[in-house]
């Protein structure tokens, strides 16, 4: 935390059931007074809530139908948690989480439309308030295999739907365009990052 001009350490965030070998931290996002952690080894999402100076987990999140994906990204606006899981076939899936009061819940399953299999939808991803940005950098299309795509939902209520599919208007095979994604308030303001991925001859 930042006092003035100088940045110090609060506190150090650990699991309730950590175990060795767990990678808590390797992705995390940050709203407020609240911290969505991901640890890869559980596949799972940690939230901790701080109060005065003080972080205590608050919820441990899982998939409650088990997809066996391995989720990859996660963002945390307010009341809300979004997680990507890629590998959910055929095309990548990402969850929402809502919490009410203390308790967090699922809200919906995000698929898209318009994906190619094993495109990579859930990769990436990024939430503010009531819009999603997810990115699918191996999504195939008519510029060839990987050009990627990015898709756009808006929530109304508890309901998620999707309102775009971009890809890039330069694209081409192997741009993986929506391997980073972000949003910032309304959809004009929704960017999605291209980023080439090419090895070097």
């Amino acid at each position: 935390v930042r006092q003035g001009e100088v940045w110090a350490e609060q506190a150090k965030l650990t699991a309730d059931d950590g175990a060795g070998g767990d990678q808590l931290g390797m992705v995390v996002s940050l709203s407020g007074e609240t911290a969505a952690v991901w640890n890869s080894a559980q596949h799972a999402v940690y939230v901790f809530v701080r109060q005065g100076a003080t972080w205590t987990q608050q919820a441990k999140l899982t998939i409650p139908h088990g997809t066996g994906s391995h989720w990859t990204s996660v963002s945390l606006s307010g009341d809300t948690v979004l997680v990507g899981a890629p590998g959910d076939a055929p095309y990548g899936s990402a969850f929402v989480f809502e919490r009410q009061g203390t308790t967090w819940s699922e809200q919906a399953k995000l698929i898209p439309v318009g994906a190619s299999a094993a495109g990579g939808f859930g990769f990436t991803v990024s939430l503010s308030g009531d819009t999603a940005v997810i990115g699918a950098h191996y999504s195939d299309g008519p510029a060839g295999p990987s050009q990627g795509a990015a898709y756009l939902f808006e929530r109304q209520e508890t309901t998620w739907t999707q309102q775009a599919k971009w890809t890039a208007s330069d694209a081409a095979a192997e741009e993986y365009f929506g391997y980073s994604v972000a949003v910032d308030g309304d959809v004009d303001r929704a960017v999605a990052l291209q980023e080439l991925l090419r090895e070097q001859a």
